[in-house]
Formats: C-alpha cells, sequence, structure tokens
C-alpha cells in the first residue's frame, strides 16, 4: 500500500523538478538526427537549414534538392566535393554561413552544380570570390564582405547578370580608405543587368560597365543613320561610344551630354531600366526640368518595358507623344523614324496636353 500511495507524489515531484531546475543544469541543446527541415512542392524541394548551429553541410540531403539554406551557422569553412551529387540545386543561400568569423570556401565546391542560378553568399569576410563557379550562375550576391573592389578578377563571372557587391568596404567592413574602381573590371561581363555597388566609399562610378550589345548595335547602325543621315534635317547626336571624352568619369559626361542636348532620348530595353546608369540619367533630366523648366525627356520603348510604371502612366498623359514604341511590323518603320524625327525637333512643352500644362509648366 505505501508504495502504491507514493509513486504518484514521486513522479509528480520529479516533473516539477525538472521545470524549475536552473538553465545551466538543464539538457544542452543538440540537433536532431537530420537537422533540417524540408519542404517540397511540384516546383520545387527546400532543405531549410538556416540557424541551426551547423558547423558542416549536413549529410542527407537528398539529390532532388532544388533550392538549400545554410545561413546563420557556424561553419568554418566549405570544401571538398560536398554539394557534387546535387545536380538539381538552383538556389543555394550561405549568408552569414559562419556567424562566428569568416567562411572559407574551396575553389570548386560549386563546380559541379551546373542548374545553380542564385547564390546568395553575404556576410562570410571573404576577401576573394570563389573560383570555378558555374556557367548557369545568373545572380551572385556577395555583399558585406572584404572583397578589394579595385582588385578584383571578374574574368570567371562572364555569365552573370545580377552582382550585388554593396557595404565591402563600409562601417561594419572598413577598408579605410576611398575606393577606386580603374581599367573597366566589369567590362567582360557581357550580361550583366544589374549591378550594386553601394556603400563602398567609391571616388566615382566605373568605367567600362558593358551594355547590351545588340542595343548598342542597333543605335549605331540604325538610330544614328536614321537621325544623322537620312531626313530632311540633320539632327547630330551624343553618343557615349563616339563622343565622350575618355578618361572622364561617367557622371561628368553624363551631366555634360544632358546639359547641353536639346533631347535626352532613352533607349528603353528590359536590361536598362534595370541599371543604375538609368535611373541616374533620369534623374539628372529631371533635375533639367526642376531648374530650367525644360524638359527634354525622349522615351523610345525598345522593348516593352515598364509597363506598370505609374511614371510612365504620367508620361504618357502629359507628353504622350514623347513617348514612342518600335512597331511591331517593318511596315510600320518608316512612319516611326518620321514620328521620331519630329518628337526630337520640336519642344516637349508644345507637345504638352493642355489639361495638365497649365499647372506643370508655369513657375
Amino acid at each position: 500500500m505505501t508504495v502504491t500511495r507514493w509513486m504518484p507524489l514521486l513522479l509528480l515531484w520529479v516533473c516539477c523538478h525538472y521545470e524549475v531546475q536552473p538553465s545551466s543544469l538543464r539538457p544542452i541543446w543538440k540537433p536532431p538526427q537530420f537537422p533540417c527541415d524540408v519542404k517540397a512542392n511540384e516546383s520545387e524541394v527546400k532543405f531549410d537549414c538556416r540557424g541551426r548551429r551547423l558547423r558542416k553541410v549536413p549529410d542527407g540531403i537528398t539529390r532532388d534538392a532544388t533550392v538549400i539554406d545554410l545561413s546563420e551557422n557556424y561553419m568554418p569553412n566549405i570544401t571538398g566535393p560536398v554539394f557534387s551529387g546535387l545536380l538539381n540545386l538552383t538556389t543555394l543561400y550561405l549568408n552569414w554561413a559562419n556567424t562566428r568569423r569568416g567562411l572559407r570556401i574551396g575553389d570548386n565546391v560549386f563546380k559541379n552544380l551546373t542548374k545553380l542560378n542564385h547564390l546568395g553568399l553575404t556576410g562570410n569576410n571573404l576577401e576573394r570570390i570563389p573560383g570555378n563557379l558555374p556557367p548557369s550562375v545568373e545572380t551572385l550576391d556577395l555583399g558585406l564582405n572584404k572583397l578589394q573592389l579595385d582588385k578584383m578578377n571578374l574574368s570567371g563571372l562572364t555569365y552573370v547578370k545580377n552582382l550585388w557587391l554593396p557595404k565591402n568596404c563600409y562601417i561594419w567592413m572598413p577598408c579605410g580608405r576611398n575606393v577606386t574602381i580603374m581599367n573597366s573590371p566589369f567590362a567582360v561581363m557581357t550580361k550583366l543587368q544589374t549591378l550594386d555597388l553601394s556603400f563602398n566609399n567609391l571616388t566615382h562610378v566605373p568605367q567600362g560597365l558593358p551594355r547590351d550589345p545588340h542595343v548598342s548595335e542597333w543605335v549605331m547602325s540604325n538610330l544614328r543613320v536614321k537621325l544623322e543621315e537620312e531626313g530632311e534635317k540633320y539632327l547630330p547626336l551624343c553618343l557615349e561610344e563616339r563622343d565622350w571624352v575618355p578618361g572622364v568619369p561617367v557622371l561628368e559626361n553624363l551631366t555634360h551630354s544632358i546639359q547641353y542636348s536639346r533631347k535626352t532620348l532613352f533607349v528603353l530595353t528590359e536590361g536598362y531600366v534595370k541599371s543604375g546608369i538609368f535611373k541616374l540619367a533620369m534623374y539628372l533630366a529631371h533635375q533639367r526640368l526642376m531648374d530650367e523648366n525644360v524638359d527634354v525627356i525622349v522615351l523610345l520603348m525598345l522593348e516593352p518595358v515598364l509597363q506598370h510604371s505609374r511614371f510612365l502612366r504620367l508620361r504618357k498623359r502629359l507628353c504622350g507623344k514623347s513617348v514612342v514604341e518600335w512597331p511591331r511590323t517593318a511596315a510600320a518603320e518608316p512612319w516611326f523614324w518620321q514620328n521620331l524625327r519630329n518628337v526630337v525637333r520640336v519642344d516637349n512643352q508644345l507637345m504638352y496636353n493642355q489639361t495638365y500644362s497649365k499647372y506643370l509648366t508655369s513657375r
């Protein structure tokens, strides 16, 4: 009878005692046998290993993995063929992979990931870009590292479309000097569409930023010929490839071109509207409108971009004739060129919608 009476009390006392014991006596947290959460749907298989205190890439990630997140862990290095069998991997996040110190990455770690499209390496104190990245990588995030931007070799990144390099020389990652990027290191990145160099103590915008070769060829062989060599009136252009002063910073050349030109013609493509140079040029053109009350903006839509842009909708309402679209058929091209010549010759204010002009053109 004694045992029967005391057993419930004993069990209750043990449970309560375990709950109130100090944290130093509680069992140390240990990861389960497989530390990652797995989520799968029709389009992807994601292994979420974020913030699991991992010191190495865990075993057990299956070959059908398409997305792996290993961010915010304690991995001091990643070397060897740890990802070699994951041939379906498209996205790999290694942001702050070692939150205690830096991360060391071997040169051939990502070499065999032939479907890898997005690689995130933010916040790892990297001093160099990992070598032998597969040509499938289109987006590479290298922000908050310790890369020497003026000494980078980008010859292995010719396929990258989106390159993020912010804060490699910043308050959190101080390099103690101004950074001047010379010798046009980005010129080899012929597919580059988006480049982020913010917060890096840069002295000026780097020269030799790549542009779409098809657009450049179209400008030189079509736009230049139609405006400068054909038509009733000669309409000279100021072209970067031909007329900008070599060795002068991009900002100075761009400012001078916009300031002393009758019109600023933006040839819009999907890649160009995402670039920083487009935003800067648009800002300078708008600044001239604010300072001098002179509207110089002409938008040539070589591709159907900015379709949901409020700016474009307002532009079409205010001065619809200053927005011209490349025709879908060859038969309409003569009309397009004649219309463009008229737009370039006539002041934008004379083409304004009268409903809006009395509010936007008077001082």
